[in-house]
């Protein structure tokens, strides 16, 4: 059965709210109770307590409207400017996070009508910089879509979704004029300005939870002390599990001490599974602890580039996120953004080596551009025919010129078959963009467009345009009588502070996934 992302709408109850620093509040929240519910779904205690390793690290998003105070849905908006220009802007933002250590436990809880409901509670970091956080912590009931994805369920005899395998995905605020509906939109960020903005947010807003855990958990002489966090992650860099280990772990062990003691275990553990070799451990265990060893290195070496101007003010920052990689190359998505507010994603890849000794990786070559497509299985046989035709013919010319003296028209001609080859290609992409919008086709704008659309080498540029114009028709429909007039809100002196650290830009998280 296919996976299906749903929302399903119970209320958000928070609990004892509490000061950590100037930017998290930590808490508890109510995110669910089990059974049938008023969305006619079922879901079970024991589903719940098997997804609970999917909630650790997810996020707490909502879109906040500063005029109405108030929460609304999970939305972009399209907004078009006075000058023509339109503007998409991410609707939804970040507002916390449920930590690792989330202590998820089920506790009752009295609704207003009188019923006793059994509500799965957990640990949340709320991000208090985010505008829009005094709202949410001043009510301590919302609505909210808990966001899942299900991959398996059956409809029973009286309608109800009964919901047997699923993983949590994002909590998502409600605002109080929200009308709850069963299957929702789940928290939707569709265009890539919308996308990486939101990443942007989430990467700022975990690395600077992570420099509180940093800052709060050093002991007197420097060391860092252990955390539950860490604790689990160099667990699973040796894939194991806290019942596994064979000796007590104190309050006071640090990270470093934990890491040895764990490291020695493992080590043993092979050396008297395996007799010393460690080709004898289970083939599903060593091929899970080198993969995990791999991509975190990989995303250790993929550093961020942070410029900035002889004042120590931000000009641009670059971040790459890992998508694949193997043993070659490592595929990226990289993002930049500059001062001047704009913002370019591409893909591509890096070579790469790795040392097996100490699990590490380097960066070896430079940033390669990469194309991404969707092609149907016929599509791609003629585009490797058409490759690999072209690989043969150029083999076949180096072969020539090695036991030849050089001939400009034989250079010619393989050069001209090159570039027609190229100018094909580059053609039909124009021509799938071109046609993915042709509801536009009697479009003024979109006709002059067309005329010049093979001269764009950037096909990004050509997309931008596109939805540029589909958003002006859009919004010419639903355009209010009155011209809109822009509500200032006032920006409090501690965001007026951090204008260098934001800039109206937020710094990703690069050791995410």
């Amino acid at each position: 059965m296919k996976n299906k992302k749903i929302g399903i709408n119970f209320d958000l109850k928070f609990d004892n709210l509490t000061d950590l620093n100037p930017s998290f509040a930590a808490g508890r929240v109510a995110i669910a109770y089990s059974g049938r519910n008023r969305n006619r779904s079922d879901i079970s205690k024991e589903v719940f307590e098997k997804a609970l390793p999917s909630l650790a690290n997810c996020p707490l998003v909502g879109r906040f409207d500063a005029e109405a105070e108030d929460f609304g849905s999970h939305d972009v908006r399209v907004k078009v400017n006075d000058d023509g220009t339109v503007a998409v802007e991410a609707a939804t933002t970040p507002f916390g996070v449920v930590p690792e250590t989330m202590n998820a436990s089920w506790q009752e809880v009295t609704e207003e009508d009188g019923t006793v409901r059994e509500y799965l509670f957990c640990n949340v970091i709320l991000w208090k910089r985010q505008p829009g956080y005094e709202c949410l912590a001043s009510q301590g009931v919302w609505h909210q879509s808990m966001e899942i994805n299900v991959d398996q369920y059956v409809i029973d005899k009286d309608g109800y979704c009964v919901i047997e395998n699923m993983n949590f995905e994002a909590l998502c605020i409600l605002g109080n004029s929200v009308e709850p509906c069963f299957e929702s939109a789940s928290v939707q960020i569709g265009t890539n300005v919308a996308v990486s903005d939101y990443k942007a947010q989430f990467a700022l807003m975990l690395e600077e939870l992570r420099a509180y855990y940093s800052d709060n958990n050093k002991t007197e002489g420097g060391e860092v002390s252990l955390t539950e966090e860490k604790k689990f992650e160099i667990l699973a860099k040796y894939n194991l599990k806290i019942e596994d280990l064979n000796f007590e772990v104190s309050a006071e062990m640090t990270e470093e001490e934990f890491e040895a003691k764990v490291a020695e275990f493992a080590n043993a553990n092979i050396n008297n599974n395996g007799e010393g070799d460690p080709e004898n451990v289970p083939s599903e265990q060593m091929f899970s602890a080198t993969y995990n060893q791999r991509r975190d290195a990989l995303r250790n070496a993929l550093d961020p580039e942070i410029v900035r101007d002889g004042a120590g003010k931000l000009v641009q920052e670059t971040y790459y996120y890992l998508v694949d990689f193997d043993d070659e190359y490592v595929y990226v998505e990289k993002d930049v953004w500059n001062a001047a507010g704009d913002y370019e994603s591409t893909n591509g890849r890096f070579s790469y080596t790795y040392d097996e000794e100490t699990a590490t990786a380097s960066i070896t070559g430079e940033f390669e551009r990469m194309i991404l497509r969707w092609l149907t299985e016929e599509e791609n046989a003629k585009l490797e025919q058409s490759r690999t035709a072209f690989e043969a013919l150029s083999n076949e010319f180096s072969e020539y010129k090695e036991t030849h003296s050089y001939d400009n028209d034989a250079y010619d001609a393989l050069n001209s078959f090159k570039m027609a080859t190229q100018e094909a290609e580059h053609k039909k992409k124009v021509d799938e963009i071109l046609e993915r919008f042709a509801e536009l086709a009697e479009n003024e704008e979109f006709k002059a467009l067309s005329e010049t659309a093979y001269d764009f080498s950037d096909l990004s540029d050509l997309e931008k345009e596109c939805y540029a114009i589909k958003g002006k028709m859009s919004m010419a429909f639903s355009k209010p009588a009155k011209k809109q007039t822009t509500v200032r809100v006032a920006v409090s002196q501690a965001n007026e502070n951090n204008e260098e650290l934001y800039g109206g830009l937020f710094a990703k998280y690069s050791r995410k996934k």
